[in-house]
């Protein structure tokens, strides 16, 4: 069995509605899942969007 791990900030769904910021289409992210499944990629990132919250989430927070 195989486990892909995923992220993506914004889909176009009515959970991210209420947000101004740019919206991934279904098509975009099916793509790059399965080209990281094709891969072999233990993980896919869905949007150009989604690696700058990953690295801000791994930084200590501002005191």
């Amino acid at each position: 069995m195989r486990v892909l791990r995923g992220a993506l900030t914004h889909g176009r769904t009515a959970l991210a509605a209420f947000t101004g910021a740019p919206k991934s289409d279904a098509s975009d992210v099916v793509e790059r899942a399965l080209a990281a499944v094709e891969s072999d990629a233990p993980e896919v990132l869905t949007d150009e969007a989604t690696p700058r919250a990953k690295a801000a989430l791994s930084h200590p927070p501002a005191v």
